[in-house]
């Protein structure tokens, strides 16, 4: 698995095994706080290995339900991702 970490404020893109152990597989993800300022994510998409590039599957309608600011970070993330995993 090639160890790719991006993030740009509460949008996170990292390493993600899944339930099967797969290898070349990622997460994007949003990072909150609860009521008692404890951090905790929840995931917006996968990134998953697919032939010689990457299909980026969203869950339900996450990413398209973040605000202005946290879309065009997230769109940010995805281009990173992808021109840094095209280098590796």
């Amino acid at each position: 698995m090639k160890n790719i970490n991006i993030r740009i404020d509460d949008i996170e893109v990292r390493p993600y095994k899944g339930f099967e152990n797969k290898d070349d597989m990622y997460e994007i993800i949003k990072w909150r706080k609860d009521s008692q300022g404890k951090d905790y994510c929840y995931v917006l998409s996968f990134a998953e290995k697919s032939g010689d590039d990457y299909d980026i599957n969203s869950v339900s309608n996450r990413p398209w339900e973040l605000n202005d600011d946290e879309q065009k970070n997230y769109n940010v993330i995805v281009k990173m991702f992808f021109e840094l995993i095209e280098k590796i």
